[in-house]
């Protein structure tokens, strides 16, 4: 099982992870696989509050670490 899916991440995943986020859109890394890229996507100012409010309908299903960082940013937007 590899970090990614057991919640540990080391440095390379990061730089890895960021990497892929700063070449692709904001739509490919809010749906990536990946959920690093998923969590650098969510305090861009590219991610709107309509688009936060949608996630609502998915977040469930969301691992916790996400929903935190969606959280805060929906706090941030004083949502």
């Amino acid at each position: 099982m590899t970090g990614l899916k057991i919640g540990l991440f080391d440095q390379r995943s990061f730089s890895d992870a960021f990497q892929i986020f700063s070449t692709q859109s904001i739509e490919e890394s809010l749906v990536s696989d990946n959920l690093i890229i998923r969590i650098f996507a969510v305090p861009d100012r590219l991610v709107g509050k309509r688009c936060l409010l949608k996630m609502q309908e998915t977040i469930s299903e969301e691992p916790e670490t996400f929903r935190e960082f969606r959280a805060i940013r929906m706090a941030f937007e004083n949502l």
